[in-house]
């Protein structure tokens, strides 16, 4: 038998329910961007938030559940997805002895590097290397109002520098002095 409007609306919510008593969950969802659909019958599934825009996304989610005919107030909440912040870093590469400039590209409230070897800071958005060998150095940037953070990493490559020896088959004749020159790799 289908409930009346007046039924409907003074359904009893506190009441006990019986084992086997069918109660259907129904929600809906105003913003499938954050990563979950549109809308549901039954428990919202655990699903990975998505926010790929430089703001909040802010989602509201209605639910309701029926249970012997009578549809429940609607119940909503809020989720807010904050975003990260969208960054890339420059690589280099520079000879045995030379610094190079790492640089973040995007926006973020701080920045910490590591590893701190050959790093003139671990902070700011832009810092000199100088490892003695190729080195990977991470970067992490972060909101600080909301605390959310991403990586990104760039790399120093080192290129061996090329030796130079001089050498002269006979020291008083300055014409005849022969300059080698030779590379090792790093």
């Amino acid at each position: 038998k289908q409930k009346t409007a007046y039924e409907i609306r003074n359904c009893d919510w506190s009441s006990d329910v019986c084992s086997s008593d069918l109660a259907t969950i129904n929600w809906t969802n105003t913003n499938t961007t954050i990563g979950l659909a549109a809308s549901g019958t039954g428990s919202i599934a655990s699903f990975n938030t998505i926010n790929n825009t430089s703001g909040q996304q802010v989602a509201t989610l209605t639910v309701t559940s029926t249970l012997n005919g009578c549809v429940s107030a609607p119940q909503t909440m809020r989720i807010v997805v904050n975003s990260r912040p969208q960054i890339s870093v420059s690589s280099a590469s520079v000879c045995a002895g030379d610094s190079a400039t790492l640089t973040v590209t995007g926006t973020a409230d701080s920045y910490s590097w590591s590893p701190a070897t050959g790093l003139s800071s671990t902070t700011g958005a832009v810092v000199k290397a100088a490892p003695g060998s190729t080195t990977t150095y991470t970067v992490t940037a972060t909101f600080n109002g909301t605390n959310c953070q991403n990586t990104a990493q760039g790399t120093v490559t080192i290129k061996p520098k090329p030796s130079m020896s001089a050498t002269s088959s006979n020291p008083i004749d300055r014409k005849s002095t022969r300059l080698n020159s030779s590379h090792s790799s790093v």
